[in-house]
């Protein structure tokens, strides 16, 4: 069986292939077994080296590499005599065989999956010491490294045992590190050289799960500041994008991402080098004020994630929930080295990142919240006037939201239900702050009625309304709206608290919306 990992390469991907030197492909080998080192991963590690001759000179590394790896695997053409490693199995290959001219790096697992494929350009040439050239791929692209697993496994004669479920956000936190080693390298050329592969390994086949940041843009619309991968998607120089105007960088290709005050904006489809992408903008802002001090461009092959589903009798997965604020504050961290010049800008950058993490924080609040009540007996119950509760919500709202004209009606001003006043309190609150983060108007009517058995609070607004698509979907807690209006990205965890909290009080919540004339939730209560 003369398998080829390097021939397994995909044809729309044989764009990105990139002719490497010995250096270079050593400064890549130990990026990704940095990764396993300094993360302790439990993986099976398999590489080539196309003779044991050229292993001897990662012997300590490998001895280190299998004591934290279940397995190491390596090939080669049995020139020498390996010195036995606890935990390293060697495999003997013949010059004859495929593999013989290649130098390959798998790791295949679902917090970390990357995979370097070359082979010798220069195989059977008499070469000096460290002048054999190569040419491949050092890809993330999750089907790639799957196939690449595959073909191993059988050459081990095992069964591939596949990955049911990969977790991208902990594969993009290794990232990062490789990133920033890189950065902190990059005095050397061959980590310069490196890290420019890293940041296309990422632009051509790891961008389907990975946001990239580009760009960091200032008030005026113009570039503080460039990432290496803005830099290598471009080709341009970093130097040279620095205080170029945002709608000429690309020859205008960008021009459609819209730079606005909303810290989580609908991603806009752009062509860049023939390539077709995602792209968005999120605003750097300062708590004290909605006016955006800059933006922060990134990129993505998608700009969506397959929906989740919930129901009350089981938790709520909290992690895919806190993704947008992983993301955001692994965005940040990758721009920070190329600040040290900017004290000013950094600052901003970092400010931002509080922020994300004071709104991760309300999330993992509000979850833990949702899961009390669907799993305990309401306690606190008390009598409660809903018309009194109601007007000091409205009123406390009202003073925060500029943009809004609300009103409280009722058929009277004594409407008592029994139920327990904060948690009450709680999903008219997320009801109004639903009307100011999504609805887009600038009216809301609260209106207070008896209706049969049953108290009724109803939250209309004459914003952009809802598609009865959608309308299913909008409890979901991990909904997003397709239209792109949310200002804090999610509609479905806020409504789905409400309607835990109507539901404990045996109640409900029903929703009902026409597009572009506004919604209308209902909370029905028991008097």
């Amino acid at each position: 069986m003369n398998i080829s990992l390097y021939r397994m390469i995909p044809p729309d991907v044989r764009d990105s292939v990139f002719v490497n030197s010995v250096p270079l492909m050593n400064v890549i080998s130990h990026e990704i077994e940095d990764v396993v080192f300094e993360n302790e991963l439990k993986v099976d590690f398999f590489a080539g080296f196309q003779r044991f001759s050229h292993f001897t000179r990662q012997i300590k590394r490998y001895t280190r590499l299998a004591s934290v790896c279940r397995r190491v695997y390596v090939w080669g053409i049995p020139d020498i005599d390996p010195p036995a490693i606890p935990g390293v199995e060697y495999l003997p290959l013949t010059p004859d065989m495929a593999l013989a001219r290649e130098w390959f790096l798998v790791v295949d697992t679902p917090t970390f999956f990357t995979a370097l494929l070359t082979q010798e350009t220069t195989y059977g040439q008499d070469m000096p010491k460290g002048y054999r050239r190569f040419e491949g791929i050092w890809t993330y692209d999750s089907e790639i490294v799957s196939r690449a697993h595959l073909l191993v496994s059988q050459m081990l004669g095992r069964n591939y045992p596949g990955i049911i479920a990969r977790d991208y956000e902990q594969q993009s936190k290794h990232l990062v590190q490789i990133s920033n080693r890189l950065v902190q390298r990059q005095d050397k050329q061959a980590s310069r050289e490196v890290l420019a592969q890293h940041h296309s390994s990422l632009l051509h086949a790891g961008m389907a799960h990975i946001e990239l940041p580009l760009f960091v843009i200032d008030s005026n619309h113009v570039v503080i500041t460039a990432s290496m991968a803005a830099a290598v998607l471009l080709d341009t120089p970093l130097e040279k994008l620095a205080g170029v105007p945002f709608a000429e960088l690309a020859g205008g290709a960008l021009a459609g991402v819209a730079l606005e005050a909303t810290p989580n904006p609908a991603s806009v489809a752009v062509t860049v080098h023939g390539k077709s992408m995602f792209a968005h903008a999120s605003s750097i802002s300062y708590e004290s004020t909605t006016t955006p001090m800059g933006w922060i461009v990134t990129l993505q092959s998608e700009s969506s994630r397959p929906a989740l589903s919930h129901s009350a009798s089981a938790p709520l997965p909290i992690a895919p929930m806190l993704q947008r604020y992983l993301s955001g504050m692994q965005q940040l961290i990758t721009m920070l080295p190329s600040l040290n010049t900017r004290p000013e800008v950094q600052q901003r950058v970092i400010t931002q990142m509080q922020r994300l993490v004071t709104e991760a924080n309300e999330l993992v609040q509000r979850v833990a919240l949702v899961q009390v009540i669907e799993s305990q007996p309401l306690d606190d119950v008390e009598e409660v006037d809903l018309y009194r509760l109601a007007q000091q919500v409205l009123s406390e709202w009202q003073a925060n939201v500029d943009q809004y004209h609300a009103e409280l009606a009722a058929a009277a001003e004594a409407i008592t239900v029994r139920g327990n006043s904060k948690l009450l309190q709680r999903a008219i609150r997320e009801l109004l702050d639903n009307v100011a983060q999504h609805a887009q108007g600038d009216q809301a009517r609260l209106q207070l009625m008896a209706e049969a058995d049953n108290v009724v609070l109803v939250v209309q607004d004459n914003g952009v309304g809802i598609d009865q698509g959608e309308l299913t979907h909008i409890f979901d807690p991990h909904y997003h709206a397709a239209n792109g209006n949310t200002a804090t990205g999610r509609i479905g965890l806020g409504l789905s608290l409400a309607r835990a909290i109507a539901r404990a009080h045996k109640g409900a919540l029903e929703a009902e919306s026409v597009v572009g004339r506004g919604s209308t939730f209902r909370l029905v209560l028991p008097a």
